[in-house]
């Protein structure tokens, strides 16, 4: 089979380069034609031209010291072609700017069709008698500097270095042979133009590492930052702010972010390429006004160009107030039109006559989206740069209009944020499939200028920036039904594809779990003691998690346990421990109501796990490779009482009974909450009536509910998959069960008559006070003029519109994110017990529904609701058994 690929890849001469999710195209062992980079204890070398970027030249020192990392040898970097000798080399270069790539190009030696002219696409190819005295060569060639980096980085990761070798310490599997298969290795030009993440919220933990370790954020660690960021084939940074001047803390940072080949820009409150502190730091700036301060603010604008006027830049154009607040009340569109057009005529006096080459962009950010919906413009070629609402749901995507602005749009992300209704910066809460769903809506409404993305303090959030990356680069490789293998493919690259499944598995299990809830909006009354069982399952879902990724972690060998402990194990066993520790306290405060004495076991539960984050923090902090992550753990989160975080991790309030009086008799294997729950909330009766007959298929009404799982459809009607029309979709593993339900394309026109339905055989034992519960994702209404409408009907009768946003205020939105759910509540008019059919239509599109509930009267309280009803009469009468 091995060599039937190469023999096809030898002839049809074109592959896709391997990033996560594609084909290798190196091979390892010494009979595997092709192009040696390593082959009997000997390196090629690396020639690369002087004459090229100075950033091109500096990674063929990074390719030389990841071939020595993969295989002991070190090849020796070259630059002349004289010097090569009559060596087999490995050729690097841009078209335009190497004067090797370019005289291969003229003399017909390298087909450079489909690369050159393409914004950071490559070539990675073999050329035979490439020069005099030289029989082959590898030649990379990109045509930009970036597609020269990317390509040069894509074939280290092909050797085996994980862009994460660094910051998350993946081990590098030895390999003494290095060949490279024959064929046309292309580089693609990226979906998204610029793509890349924001440091934010930087204290304490990243704050505090880089104090330690480098001396502040300085340019020795930033180039730590430019090199992971050109190696996940990114290109833009927003810098950390919140203390930090990336300018002046160290002049060498902006040299070396344009030497390496990253675009810089400042964040959505940071105009004209300057920090916050940069101002706040000199008491002789004066006010932040532009009011009364006009003349001081424009001259500290055009400091900060002339500054920067060489670099390679997005600058952000705009005003808001300090500390990422809105501007005075009395500023408005009026005046921020002005600042814009003010700052325009400084970029153009300092940086470049024709604005149109000047890359700009408007971060419509909170209250500047408000001023742009009411009219406020800017002009076309300034990137417009949409938000999300800070919690992953996006605010807004272009219309038809704006996608014809030569600026283009973009999307600004998040997966950490400080703000209400709880700052959540621990650790990683972010899941696949969630990022897909709504960045594949950008990408659909044509929001492809620029994504950046929220990332905190880079660690602990490697898995998700990286899909984020990938995603904005190559976006046809994923979609709804494939990205279960993005995670499978990292966790083979880091770990290895013994275990890769599993450790996928655990992986998709904890980001799930955090999203859900996460870790900072916990308490002990979150998840119910009495009622569905709810506390006992979720427990059992962060046990089962936790025994698996321990036991998995002594299986694992020696140079994978630190990668291992900083992308599993400490997310999974800490994010685990404190739920598993608000589940103990409330079941302490329970318990401790009956009299039980299970209290104190419960209590002294709470005291292990808390002793045991501290204990998990100090592992990461200061035991983990001496210490390397000192700080990074330092994030306060156990005993929120409001939005921001607590001064100290505070341990839930815990009662102690002492022995003596009445106690009431428990069984000792069995809980408490399954045991005493009547005397908490009496269990409602199930209501009498006929049976289902045998052969009925569909949800059994059980305990006065009937509960569906989204994708559990007695049928489905509408458009055919992947057409233009609207048809209902699965989205596997997405919310709390296995799958979701969202119509595509999620750009389709709205329509109240659509033929698209899912359909629900339900059995009801009575028709009393019925209410249709519809648990949603929090998406957010993002196209102009439309809403977020499914029609419901039953049996044969008429629909019913049911706008989900119906109720938005900011506590309706507050309750929504924080349960990452909108439930809907309608109530139906049903007038005869027994089958009935339920049909949910699509109306308008991207509306994720999660699971559908039929209920008489109120459901008991509980966060998740009841588990899914039994199926079909025989398992109704089963569970009714139990």
């Amino acid at each position: 089979m091995e060599a039937l690929f190469i023999f096809f890849m030898f002839f049809v001469g074109v592959s896709r380069t391997q990033s996560i999710g594609e084909q290798p195209y190196v091979a390892f062992t010494a009979n595997s034609p092709g192009f040696p980079i390593v082959s009997h204890g000997k390196a090629t070398p690396i020639l690369v031209s002087k004459d090229d970027w100075p950033g091109v030249v500096r990674v063929a020192g990074d390719l030389r010291d990841d071939i020595q990392r993969v295989s002991g040898e070190t090849p020796v970097v070259l630059n002349a072609v004289g010097d090569a000798g009559k060596t087999t080399p490995i050729i690097l270069g841009t078209i335009g700017h190497s004067p090797l790539i370019d005289d291969l190009i003229r003399r017909h030696k390298l087909d450079a069709s489909g690369v050159a002219g393409h914004w950071e696409s490559a070539v990675t190819t073999i050329v035979g008698n490439p020069f005099p005295g030289i029989s082959r060569a590898l030649v990379l060639a990109g045509a930009d500097k970036r597609g020269t980096i990317y390509a040069t980085y894509d074939l280290s990761e092909q050797i085996g270095v994980s862009p994460w070798y660094w910051w998350a310490d993946v081990r590098i599997p030895h390999h003494d042979t290095l060949i490279v298969n024959p064929g046309r290795h292309l580089q693609p030009e990226p979906a998204v133009k610029y793509r890349g993440i924001f440091l934010n919220d930087e204290a304490p933990a990243l704050s505090g590492w880089t104090s330690e370790k480098f001396g502040g954020m300085n340019s020795k660690f930033y180039t730590k930052v430019f090199e992971l960021l050109l190696r996940l084939k990114a290109n833009f940074l927003w810098p950390a702010m919140w203390n930090n001047a990336f300018a002046t803390d160290d002049p060498e940072n902006t040299r070396l972010a344009d030497e390496y080949g990253i675009v810089m820009g400042t964040s959505h409150e940071e105009p004209m390429m300057r920090a916050e502190k940069e101002w706040t730091q000199n008491p002789n700036h004066g006010p932040w006004n532009y009011s009364t301060n006009s003349k001081q603010i424009d001259e500290y604008w055009r400091e900060g160009m002339i500054r920067n006027k060489n670099y390679e830049q997005i600058v952000t154009v705009g005003m808001r107030g300090l500390g990422d607040t809105p501007m005075s009340a009395a500023a408005g569109s009026q005046q921020l039109e002005t600042i814009v057009t003010k700052q325009r005529e400084i970029l153009k006096e300092t940086v470049n006559s024709d604005i149109t080459k000047v890359p700009q962009l408007w971060a419509l950010y909170k209250e500047v989206q408000d001023y742009y919906e009411k009219g406020m413009r800017v002009p076309d070629d300034v990137t417009l740069l949409w938000s999300d609402d800070n919690w992953g749901d996006l605010r807004r995507v272009p219309t038809s209009e704006e996608r014809k602005r030569s600026g283009g749009t973009g999307i600004y992300y998040h997966f950490d944020y400080v703000g209400g209704p709880r700052s959540y910066k621990w650790l990683n809460t972010n899941y696949v499939p969630k990022i897909w769903e709504q960045m594949h809506i950008a990408l659909t409404y044509g929001a492809d200028r620029i994504w950046i993305v929220n990332v905190g303090d880079l660690k602990p959030m490697e898995f998700p920036i990286e899909f984020f990356l990938d995603y904005a680069r190559t976006p046809a490789r994923w979609n709804q039904d494939n990205l279960h293998q993005f995670t499978v493919d990292w966790a083979k690259r880091e770990f290895g594809s013994d275990h890769a499944e599993d450790i996928a598995s655990i992986v998709e299990g904890y980001t799930r779990l955090n999203s859900a809830r996460k870790p900072e909006l916990l308490d002990p009354n979150t998840f119910s003691i009495t009622n569905y069982n709810e506390a006992d399952r979720v427990a059992a879902e962060w046990n089962g998690l936790i025994q698996r990724t321990d036991a998995l972690a002594k299986e694992l060998p020696a140079d994978e346990q630190a990668s291992f402990f900083e992308l599993v194990k400490y997310p999974v066993d800490a994010s685990g421990n404190v739920a598993l520790m608000y589940i103990a306290a409330g079941r302490n405060a329970f318990s401790s109501r009956l009299g039980d004495m299970k209290t104190n076991e419960y209590k002294s539960e709470v005291e292990r796990r808390f002793t045991l984050d501290k204990q998990l923090t100090d592992e990461y902090n200061h035991q983990l490779l001496g210490g390397k992550w000192d700080h990074m753990m330092d994030q306060t989160h156990i005993g929120y009482t409001y939005w921001n975080e607590p001064p100290a991790n505070a341990m839930p309030a815990v009662t102690e009974l002492q022995p003596g009086g009445h106690e009431l008799h428990i069984t000792p294997n069995e809980p408490s909450s399954r045991l005493l729950g009547f005397l908490h909330n009496a269990q409602l009766v199930q209501a009498s009536g006929q049976p289902p007959p045998d052969d009925f298929k569909g949800f059994v009404e059980q305990d006065n509910v009937v509960a569906i799982e989204a994708a559990d459809t007695s049928a489905r009607t509408g458009g055919a998959l992947n057409s233009a029309e609207a048809h209902w979709v699965d989205l596997p593993a997405y919310g709390e069960g296995k799958s979701a339900m969202t119509v595509f394309p999620v750009d389709a026109s709205s329509d109240i008559h659509s033929p698209a339905s899912l359909s629900y055989s339900v059995y009801l034992y009575d028709t009393k006070d019925l209410t249709l519960h519809l648990r949603l994702a929090p998406t957010l209404n993002f196209v102009p003029g439309r809403g977020l409408r499914v029609a419901i009907s039953f049996d044969d009768g008429p629909r019913q519109v049911i706008d989900t946003l119906e109720h938005n205020t900011n506590l309706d939105w507050d309750i929504a994110v924080s349960d990452d759910a909108r439930n809907v509540e309608v109530p139906l008019p049903i007038s005869e017990p027994g089958e009935h059919t339920l049909h949910i239509w699509a109306v308008d599109p991207a509306v994720v529904l999660e699971s559908v509930i039929i209920a008489h009267g109120q459901l008991r309280p509980s966060y998740f609701g009841p588990p899914e009803s039994p199926h079909d009469a025989v398992a109704a009468a089963a569970f009714s058994q139990r």
